[in-house]
C-alpha cells in the first residue's frame, strides 16, 4: 500500500496536471470560438434590430411592445418543441440518464418527476457502470484469447505481450466505430464527417453537450434505433479499451518484479554468510504481499537454501530490515 507522502504527491502532481489542462484548453477554446461566436452575436442583433424596425413601421408597435411578443413568441416556440414524454420519450430520458451521456433534450419538468430522477439515478448509474465495465472485460478477455490463440496455432510460437496487443486492438476497433459511427451520421442525419466524428466521440466518452441530438425525439424511427444500439456498442467498446488498459498497466508493474516464493527472516550475521536454518524462512505469495526488483544483493531460491544473488533486493524494506544489508 502507497505510504500518505506518495500519495499525497501523486494527488498534487494529479491535481496539478488537470489545473494546467482547463487552463490550456480554455485559452485555446477561446481563440478558437470567440470571433464566431461574436460574429454569431451581432449578426442576431442585427436580425433583431431590422425585425423591429418592420414591426414598428407595419404595425405601429413600440420597442416594449416587441420585446414582449418577441420574449413570449420564444417561449411559445420552445414549448412546442419540448418532448412529448410518450414511452419512447421516457425510454431515451432513461437511457441517457442511465449512461451519464444527457444531452439535455428530454428533461423532467414536474417536482416529482425531478425527485424521482435523483433516486432512480443513484440506483441506476452505478448498476449501468458495472454492466459495462462487465461487458468491457468480457470484450477484452475475448480478444485477448483470440490473440494468444493467433500466436500459439498460427504463428507457432509462445503468446506474449498480449495485454499490449489487446489495448491496441481494443483502441483501432474503437476508432472504427467512431469513424463508421461519422459515416451514418453522413448518411442518416446530413452532417459532415467531422460533426459525425465530433457527435460520436462526445457520446462515447458521455460529455453530452446536446449541440446535436440523434434522431428526432418522439419517434421510433430508424434513426433513433440505431442511434441506442451504436451507442450501447460504442460504450462497451470504450470499456474494453479501459479494461485493456488497466490490464496492461497492471502487467506492466508486475513485470518490473522478478517472480518470488519466500522471503528471508535471517539475521545479519546469517546475511552475510549466505547461510540460514530452516526456521528463518516464510513461504509467501508475491502477489499479494511482497515482490523483489532487479537492484540489489539477495533473494532465497526455493530449496529452503539461502542463496546470494546480485541485482536483488527487498521491496519492502521497513517489513523484512533484513533483506536490506548491502
Amino acid at each position: 500500500m502507497a505510504s500518505i507522502g506518495s500519495l499525497l504527491k501523486k494527488t498534487i502532481f494529479r491535481v496539478f496536471a488537470f489545473a494546467i489542462m482547463v487552463t490550456v484548453g480554455s485559452f485555446v477554446f477561446s481563440i478558437l470560438e470567440r470571433e464566431h461566436a461574436e460574429n454569431t452575436t451581432k449578426s442576431s442583433k442585427a436580425t433583431l434590430a431590422k425585425l423591429r424596425k418592420d414591426m414598428a413601421l407595419k404595425y405601429n408597435m413600440t420597442k416594449a411592445e416587441f420585446d414582449s411578443f418577441a420574449g413570449r413568441s420564444h417561449e411559445v416556440l420552445g414549448q412546442i418543441g419540448s418532448p412529448k414524454w410518450d414511452y419512447v420519450d421516457s425510454l431515451r430520458f432513461a437511457f441517457e440518464t442511465l449512461t451519464t451521456i444527457g444531452y439535455g433534450a428530454i428533461t423532467p419538468s414536474t417536482e416529482a418527476g425531478q425527485g424521482l430522477c435523483i433516486t432512480f439515478a443513484l440506483l441506476g448509474i452505478p448498476v449501468t457502470i458495472l454492466a459495462f465495465q462487465a461487458v468491457g472485460e468480457l470484450i477484452s478477455r475475448g480478444i485477448s484469447a483470440i490473440i494468444a490463440k493467433t500466436d500459439k496455432h498460427c504463428f507457432n510460437r509462445k503468446p506474449s505481450n498480449v495485454e499490449a496487443k489487446t489495448t491496441v486492438v481494443t483502441c483501432v476497433l474503437m476508432i472504427a466505430m467512431l469513424v463508421s459511427g461519422a459515416g451514418l451520421q453522413m448518411l442518416l442525419e446530413d452532417r459532415s464527417f467531422v460533426v459525425g466524428l465530433y457527435f460520436w466521440f462526445v457520446t462515447f466518452a458521455t460529455v453530452g453537450y446536446g449541440d446535436y441530438l440523434p434522431g428526432k425525439y418522439s419517434a421510433l424511427s430508424l434513426k433513433v434505433t440505431i442511434s441506442l444500439i451504436w451507442t450501447t456498442l460504442g460504450l462497451c467498446v470504450v470499456s474494453s479499451v479501459l479494461n485493456a488498459i488497466a490490464a496492461f498497466l497492471a502487467k506492466r508493474q508486475a513485470s518490473s518484479f522478478d517472480a518470488c516464493a519466500c522471503y528471508c527472516t535471517c539475521d545479519e550475521q546469517d546475511w552475510k554468510s549466505g547461510e540460514g536454518d530452516e526456521k528463518d524462512y516464510s513461504d509467501v505469495n508475491c502477489k499479494e504481499n511482497m515482490a523483489y526488483e532487479k537492484n540489489g544483493t539477495m533473494k532465497v531460491n526455493g530449496n529452503r537454501n539461502w542463496k546470494k544473488t546480485p541485482g536483488h533486493y527487498c521491496k519492502r524494506p521497513n517489513l523484512y530490515r533484513s533483506m536490506t544489508y548491502v
